[in-house]
């Protein structure tokens, strides 16, 4: 059974994900982009942290937050520390993809309908197996399937009793994934036969050792947002051990 109406824009609904399941981590996304609206030059009253939330995810700050991630290589290139600003991008940047992480999973196993109108606007569902990252914008309610451009895409809500996979978020007295990856991650840092050298490649090669950590678990992530997750707890060890 599918809801009648149209259905939502697929930010709001990711909104509502994160809202329901990350609060936590929802609640930190918004102080965030709060952050870098004033590296935007909005004054810290003209919008609530929720509303800046959202103008972030579809794409206000597009170059204060792509101006932060370049900064942000370009030091680790040159073997600099991160400023507050790069610091500040990285873990906006990694929040939102686990957020668009879970929103995909919801898509894949039914749990929303994806719905839009083809050139000749008649209306057109979306296989859902055709949803990538890369097709979830949320700045623009189009989605270019190969050479079809689909306008007016919504989200519905499919009400089905098996359509939701389990949330990833923790169980009350449960860890969350974060605290997960960081726990796997220090043991491999303090153990000299297992730490990856110090270099460019460490913290791709540490995602790689997590991910296959989590998965013993049941838990899948993708390994770039395993990088996000733990670059943190990295950077603290690191700053504890230089010379290691």
């Amino acid at each position: 059974m599918i809801e009648s109406s149209r259905g939502e824009h697929l930010v709001d609904i990711l909104i509502a994900i994160a809202r329901s399941e990350y609060a936590q981590e929802w609640s930190r996304y918004c102080e965030l982009a709060q952050k870098l609206a004033q590296e935007a030059g909005e004054k810290a009253a003209e919008f609530s942290p929720e509303d800046c939330a959202r103008r972030l995810l579809i794409g206000c700050y597009h170059g204060v937050l792509g101006h932060g991630l370049t900064a942000g290589m370009l030091s680790q290139l040159l073997g600099g520390d991160p400023s507050e600003f790069q610091q500040t991008t990285w873990e906006a940047t990694g929040l939102e993809q686990i957020f668009r992480d879970r929103l995909l999973s919801l898509i894949h196993a039914g749990a929303y309908s994806l719905t839009g109108l083809d050139a000749d606007l008649r209306p057109i569902l979306i296989p859902p197996e055709l949803i990538s990252q890369e097709l979830l914008r949320f700045g623009s309610d189009e989605i270019q399937l190969g050479n079809k451009l689909i306008m007016d895409v919504r989200a519905i809500r499919v009400l089905t009793r098996n359509s939701n996979p389990p949330s990833p978020g923790p169980k009350p007295g449960q860890k969350t994934v974060k605290d997960r990856a960081f726990d796997a991650v220090r043991p491999i840092l303090d153990d000299d036969a297992k730490r990856p050298p110090k270099g460019r490649g460490r913290l791709v090669r540490l995602a790689r050792m997590v991910q296959e950590s989590l998965l013993l678990e049941g838990i899948r992530y993708e390994q770039n947002t395993i990088e996000r997750m733990i670059r943190q707890a990295v950077r603290q060890w690191e700053e504890h051990n230089p010379e290691s």
